[in-house]
């Protein structure tokens, strides 16, 4: 089916931009001169309304002669398409009668196919014949094949019941054989909690005898290394106490010589028992000061 072509609106279509053109406009246009110069001639159109009536008569013209060129080619795409239309519907008429044709010329077998569809059943109908023959035949030996499948079917109940009980006497002597693994492991378990038990009760009878050193060693001075936190501790006390006393003794001794260089300087008083400013009494300070410092 060919397709619709559309004819384009060409400017010339329209005017040949000439006085006289064969352009619609131009036709309309001088049709519209010949009027307005009759109009003007006999005095209906003066002068100052001819410009006005001109301009909306142009106007006028002008979307008359563009309407003219649409409908002009919207007609004849109209006329291409009813022509495609006739043709599709003379398409339509010999594919109807190319169909009349094949349904006539398939009336004309139904007659065969019928005689043909009689022969089948007919056919049929004799197979059914053989075929309840055979069931018949069959049925003789399903009886005899389900007499003998009764008769395995009790030789294998006897031997499933046989093979359940050598099964079930089978996991009886699994399950104490289980149940004598599962007693030696609680024997071992518990023979090697008895030996953890002594191990520990060795270990704790050891930190119980540390334990006692050390609280012992918190009022005696026996039983702890010199070099332990306890001895360490004991020997910082030590020092500290005899650090203290150290002194006392340089105090005591400072009392004693500071009184003695007052009396030896101011000459006011003399050293004596009750005072214990004398020399005897001094130096015995200082000797016990020096025997502390270890000099």
């Amino acid at each position: 089916m060919p397709a619709l072509t559309v004819v384009p609106i060409e400017l010339d279509d329209l005017t040949e931009q000439k006085i006289g053109g064969a352009g619609v406009l131009d036709v309309l246009m001088k049709t519209m001169s010949l009027h307005l110069d009759q109009e003007h001639t006999k005095q209906r159109i003066k002068g100052a309304e001819y410009s006005q009536v001109y301009l909306e008569s142009f106007n006028s013209i002008l979307k008359a002669a563009m309407d003219f060129l649409l409908t002009r080619q919207d007609q004849n795409l109209k006329a291409q398409l009813l022509e495609q239309q006739i043709l599709l519907a003379q398409v339509e008429v010999l594919k109807a009668n190319a169909e009349l044709a094949i349904l006539q010329a398939n009336l004309a077998k139904i007659p065969h196919e019928i005689e043909l569809l009689q022969a089948q059943v007919a056919l049929e109908n004799q197979k059914a014949l053989n075929l309840a023959d055979d069931l018949l035949t069959q049925a003789t030996q399903r009886l005899k094949i389900q007499q003998e499948t009764a008769n395995l079917l009790s030789v294998k109940a006897n031997i499933e019941a046989e093979t359940a009980l050598r099964g079930q006497q089978l996991t009886n002597a699994i399950q104490e054989r289980l149940v004598m693994i599962a007693q030696e492991c609680k024997l071992k378990a518990d023979f090697d909690l008895a030996m953890a038990n002594v191990t520990r009760t060795g270990h704790e009878s050891t930190l119980l005898q540390q334990k006692v050193i050390t609280e012992r060693a918190q009022t005696q001075n026996i039983g702890v290394d010199e070099n332990s936190v306890i001895g360490r501790q004991k020997t910082l006390y030590q020092r500290q106490s005899e650090g203290f006393l150290r002194d006392a003794e340089q105090k005591a001794a400072q009392i004693l010589t500071g009184a003695w260089q007052v009396d030896r300087t101011a000459g006011e008083a003399s050293a004596n028992s009750t005072n214990q400013l004398a020399d005897a009494f001094v130096g015995r300070a200082i000797a016990r000061l020096l025997a502390g410092a270890g000099a």
